[in-house]
């Protein structure tokens, strides 16, 4: 087997120290680093893999812990392993159940006792290591992993072994990185003269280190890395640098003069980045540094903000310090190198809008590495997905995957490559200048990644050192993810304001068919809220009335994701293709002429209401965002409706009727199985008093109608009484009044009185039936016609009664009335004598006439035509008592009554 081994005396206390530089990992998110058994534990032909002794391992999210069967205990968090030397000790006592770990000089808390399965009965290594003897050994082998013997590829250096435990003063200094130990005790199990064996195999080599590589100092933490780019102003190179990270900067921390030499150095062995920036002049170049100088003269660092004195030593000969050169506010720190000055005279300023080179500093060390993410790729795609940013041995930068892929530019290709280390063949590119970085959103042509698809194919990746709660521009520059799509360009390329889609619909979402209702529901609960803003008419001929309202929907569609939602669901507006793109519960205005249905148009608004919390979308996406599922965010629909529905008008009691109103809405009969509508919030904006109407009461219920369900909303409305009163009844009562004084006119007035009545007759008349011509036919009787046919009544009883008591009036009597104006006189004697064959009882010769038959017989008529005078006289009198007041009383009674019953049944509505 390609492994390296040994072996060693067993006993209870074991203590093992090494350095280590592990260059790939597996998607395991295991770092092999050694595996220890013993006789009784030892890994033998046909043994489940599973039967391990406890092996360390590092995570993909750089946590270092001690893995046994059963479970892991992580000792320390955010650092990474890979592509540097670590200095690791364990120590181990297996009696007393317990172990400690220290990191680079730092001693983590020792664990004791630890809960594992059931093969390994809580004990470090199983109980079985508690039964081994003197003559069993250790077992240790190294480049493996345990589970399935795959290799794994590291380096180790000074691996030394004790049979004894490490108190935390010697873990400390034995894995200390920060200094070379003056002694080194070399290890009575394992040390620097161990024979280990392995293979003859050009996997596995031998070779020596030098301890200074090794150590964690301040160059093996951070690497200088030359921009190898044209000039720019120091923002625009802050920029290029901080595409890696929030913690990459400027370099060019000068704390001394050897470190003003290192930094020269490195700029004058990087060819590319002489040919990329240019010289200023006489073959001198110009890089900006992280420091400004302010109007007090102070150099202070951009990041730290600590102040530093560099002395005049540091600056070039012209400058004479700081002090008598930077004559303006906010100053930048230029580093002038070139060949033809003096090495200690290299420092100047220039103004913030001037032009320079730049490098910039990226940590690579336990506790801060810096690490990109590329992201769209497939979620089985043989790319790596994880990258720490490095130099190649050409000192270009390189991004080194987890796995197997390496990104890096091509020269000759012109374009950014990424290839796999173990399959050449599965490639990636795409063609840009190295400007790029890779950084950023780019389409890229990939190649023979089978995993994902065959063949050539472009995919747009997105490779980014950006947090989770940070959007990518398409430069590579991170912004907040609240400034994505807010309306205002802050990227520098404005791509923040590209492609904002609220809703992330799936390739397998169809708009036709309903959304999975909730738990425990048979049906898509749809609430409903309606805002009535106006009433436009109220048509009783044509039975309908005619509003302005705006309907409001909420449901959920659990099959949805949504982008980035804010708190304000205002600023959650989906677009007009992503509406027309998801499913709707379309609803049906049921007591429309039409059956008008509800629209989706440029009118309707849909957004979305952020209520659950959102998870960071994963690597196969393209852009870093927030995604927050439609199983607790909810959709809402709103749109502006002026439609006329249909009305029922009660008009029995008009003009006292109170009408009932309705808007019907239910879902379309496609969606009535699916669909379950629930009223919501219904408000008026409007004012109560309309220009005909009162509006009484509305609201807004759920109705059960013929084994369907309606939303319904009723408006109550009543009658202005005032207008109607002062249109219709006052008019009437002043004619009756009017008519009714002609009962107190002269009998020589007759013809007047007769006259006046009839035109009050045809003027009421008129009215009636302008009132019926405005009030739709009905069966029924209304309370306006009753009222109208009463007042016909009045002047109609008054001419019967007139009439009547002109007929009492005895003929014979002189007597003058008007007629047309003129005086004239009835019942007297034209002159002309009237002979009758009997004698007239009436004359006054047939009283006294001397025939007795005939004075008897008209002495008898005289006596009952004075009879019938005196009846006449009080049939007159009675009539016009009637006709002055008990008809008048009766007809006030009447109108008291009719008020009366009115005003209540407004009263009781």
């Amino acid at each position: 087997e390609n492994v390296v081994e040994t072996e060693t005396p067993f006993s209870g206390q074991l203590s093992i120290c090494l350095w280590m530089n592990p260059t790939w990992a597996r998607g395991t998110s295991v770092v092999p680093l050694f595996e220890l058994r013993t006789n009784l534990t030892r890994k033998l032909e046909g043994t489940p893999t599973n039967m391990n002794w406890p092996t360390i391992y590092a995570n993909s999210n750089g946590g270092v812990g001690l893995s046994f069967q059963g479970g892991t205990r992580a000792v320390t968090t955010t650092i990474n392993l890979l592509r540097k030397w670590t200095h690791f000790c364990l120590s181990f006592d297996f009696p007393a159940n317990e172990v400690q770990i220290a990191l680079n000089g730092e001693v983590f808390e020792k664990m004791k006792d630890p809960k594992t399965s059931l093969n390994y009965e809580n004990q470090f290594g199983g109980k079985a290591t508690l039964k081994e003897t003197q003559d069993s050994v250790y077992m240790f082998t190294l480049g493996r992993y345990f589970f399935d013997d795959q290799r794994f590829v590291i380096k180790y250096a000074g691996i030394n072994a004790w049979n004894k435990t490490l108190n935390e003063q010697e873990l400390a200094s034995l894995s200390s990185c920060d200094q070379i130990p003056d002694t080194f005790e070399d290890g009575n199990l394992l040390s620097r003269s161990t024979k280990w064996t392995y293979p003859s195999t050009p996997l596995i080599k031998e070779t020596t280190f030098e301890l200074k590589h090794l150590m964690c100092t301040k160059r093996n933490k951070e690497i200088l890395v030359p921009m190898p780019i044209p000039r720019d102003s120091k923002a625009g190179m802050v920029d290029v640098c901080q595409k890696f990270g929030s913690d990459v900067y400027l370099g060019g921390d000068l704390r001394s003069p050897e470190d003003m030499e290192h930094y020269f150095q490195i700029i004058h062995s990087k060819r590319k980045f002489e040919k990329a920036c240019g010289h200023v002049d006489y073959g001198r170049y110009a890089t900006w540094l992280p420091y400004t100088i302010n109007g007090s003269y102070d150099i202070i660092h951009d990041k730290t903000g600590e102040v530093y004195d560099l002395g005049s030593d540091y600056f070039s000969s012209f400058s004479y310090g700081p002090a008598q050169h930077f004559r303006r506010n906010e100053r930048q720190l230029v580093a002038y190198f070139g060949h033809m000055m003096d090495m200690k005279e290299r420092l100047t300023s220039w103004g913030h809008w001037s032009t320079a080179c730049a490098m910039c500093v990226i940590p690579i060390s336990l506790q801060k590495t810096t690490v990109v993410q590329l992201r769209g790729l497939c979620k089985f795609s043989t790319f790596d997905k994880k990258y720490q940013v490095n130099v190649s041995p050409e000192g270009d930068i390189t991004y080194y995957g987890q796995e197997r892929t390496i990104i890096s530019y091509n020269y000759t290709l012109l374009a950014w490559q990424m290839a796999d280390v173990i399959n050449p063949s599965i490639l990636a590119t795409f063609e840009s200048g190295f400007g790029t970085m890779a950084l950023g959103t780019h389409t890229w042509q990939m190649a023979n990644d089978l995993k994902c698809q065959k063949g050539v194919v472009s995919s747009s990746l997105s490779l980014t050192a950006c947090l989770k709660t940070q959007f990518t521009c398409g430069d590579g520059l991170c912004i907040d993810l609240g400034e994505r799509c807010n309306g205002v360009p802050d990227c520098k390329d404005k791509t923040d304001e590209l492609g904002c889609m609220v809703v992330e619909i799936d390739s397998s979402y169809n708009k036709f068919l309903s959304p999975p209702p909730g738990k425990e529901k048979s049906k898509v609960p749809v609430q409903i809220d309606v805002t009535i803003n106006s009433f436009n008419t109220f048509d009783i001929i044509e039975s309908s009335f005619e509003l302005e309202l705006v309907i409001a929907m909420k449901w959920f569609d659990s099959r949805l994701n949504f982008n980035n939602l804010r708190e304000n669901k205002s600023s959650n507006v989906v677009g007009t293709g992503e509406k027309n793109s998801i499913w709707f519960p379309t609803f049906v205005f049921e007591n429309t002429k039409q059956k008008q249905e509800s629209i989706v148009d440029a009118k309707s608004l849909f957004k979305v209401e952020r209520k659950g919390s959102g998870r960071g979308a994963d690597a196969t996406f393209t852009e870093n965002k927030l995604l927050y599922t439609g199983k607790e965010n909810p959709l809402h629909y709103e749109r502006f409706y002026n439609e006329k529905f249909n009305c029922d008008y009660q008009l029995a009691w008009y003009p006292f009727d109170t009408q009932k109103c309705q808007i019907v809405m239910g879902p379309t009969e496609i969606l009535s199985n699916y669909v379950e509508q629930l009223p919501g919030n219904f408000s008026y904006s409007g004012p109560r008093d309309l220009t005909q109407y009162v509006l009484k009461r509305t609201g807004m219920k759920r109705i059960h109608v013929a084994g369907k369900h309606f939303v319904l909303v009723e408006i109550s409305i009543g009658r202005r009484l005032l207008s109607i009163f002062l249109t219709t009844f006052f008019p009437t009562i002043l004619l009756n009044i009017i008519g009714h004084t002609a009962n107190y006119f002269k009998q020589f007035f007759f013809e007047a009185v007769i006259s006046l009545n009839v035109t009050v007759m045809l003027v009421l008349t008129t009215m009636f039936i302008s009132v019926s011509n405005n009030l739709p036919k009905t069966a029924y009787i209304k309370m306006i016609d009753i009222w109208l046919l009463f007042n016909l009544f009045k002047p109609f009883i008054d001419i019967i009664m007139q009439t009547y008591i002109e007929t009492l009036r005895v003929e014979e009597e002189a007597r003058d009335i008007n007629h047309h104006g003129t005086t004239i006189t009835v019942g007297q004697s034209s002159g002309i004598t009237k002979v009758s064959p009997a004698p007239n009882s009436r004359d006054t010769n047939a009283k006294i006439s001397k025939d007795e038959r005939v004075q008897r017989e008209a002495l008898a008529q005289h006596y009952k035509d004075i009879a019938d005078k005196k009846l006449n006289e009080q049939k007159i009198k009675r009539c016009k008592r009637f006709a002055r007041f008990y008809y008048p009383s009766f007809c006030v009674a009447f109108v008291i009554l009719f008020w009366i019953l009115g005003l209540k049944k407004v009263s009781d509505v």
